[in-house]
């Protein structure tokens, strides 16, 4: 069973394309396979690493996953090259799951009425899925994410928006002012707008999660990702966490004094 797609992000689309691969392999006794790609064939900005990616697909179910490197010479093959070279002589592919605008080969001149038209596999086309009268894709969630819509973006996932990586050390500031914050290191490419966010990790609880650059401490900081969790006390550097979007608090400010910024923080955290 061999599902086939970018699966950034694992939006409902790609569930429903999963799905169906699962009831497959299930009915048919062989193993589910996830077919997909590194990196991005458009370039696009990811909205989950390879790592998170090959987690979230075994999380849903999938036995295997494969990542296809995507090099010059890989995206040249001609689609019949890639039914012969990737789906038969690599794959073995017996059962073939695709979405509704699926393509492949050179240019993407491959449509899926050819791999119909191959009778060593059978070809199943998954219906598309629609959110708000609108086709479910990753760059609707992108776009979704990029302008701040979280209930958009939710929608579109099934899920809130999250954005893991490992917390490292930064400047400090957060614990000498008495709220000492997350620093993440993220791995996605795609970020809310700069602001004050009400989040959650399922294994830390609340928080409120800054994306910012710190303008009350310099105007020549770089972004960065930064929770202050509610019920927490100790050290989490090096450690991989996930965090949960489920609302915009506020914009990013620069105050006049760190007590402003304290008396923010403090309303932030209320409002959770």
């Amino acid at each position: 069973m061999i599902a086939i797609g970018n699966f950034d992000g694992l939006h409902l689309g790609h569930q429903a394309l999963l799905q169906k691969t699962l009831e497959i392999a299930k009915k048919s006794g062989q193993p589910s396979i996830a077919y997909t790609f590194t990196p991005h064939p458009r370039k696009a900005p990811r909205l989950m690493s390879d790592a998170q990616k090959a987690q979230s697909l075994q999380d849903f179910g999938v036995q295997q996953v494969i990542f296809q490197e995507f090099t010059p010479q890989f995206a040249a093959l001609s689609p019949v090259d890639f039914i012969e070279q990737v789906l038969i002589d690599q794959l073995h592919a017996s059962h073939v799951i695709v979405g509704p605008n699926f393509a492949f080969g050179a240019n993407a001149s491959g449509k899926i009425n050819l791999l119909q038209k191959d009778t060593r596999f059978k070809t199943h086309v998954v219906e598309p899925v629609w959110v708000s009268k609108q086709l479910c894709s990753s760059s609707l969630v992108r776009e979704a994410v990029l302008k701040g819509d979280l209930d958009q973006a939710k929608a579109l996932l099934g899920r809130p928006y999250s954005l893991t990586g490992k917390v490292v050390r930064g400047a400090g500031r957060g614990k000498q002012i008495g709220f000492p914050t997350a620093n993440l290191e993220v791995e996605q490419e795609v970020l809310p707008p700069l602001g004050v966010y009400a989040t959650y990790s399922k294994e830390l609880g609340k928080g409120a999660t800054n994306i910012g650059r710190q303008p009350t401490f310099g105007s020549a900081n770089p972004v960065h990702v930064e929770t202050h969790f509610l019920n927490f006390s100790g050290s989490l550097y090096g450690q991989e966490i996930e965090i949960f979007f489920e609302r915009k608090i506020r914009d990013e400010k620069k105050f006049n004094t760190v007590d402003e910024l304290k008396k923010q923080i403090q309303n932030d955290l209320q409002s959770l």
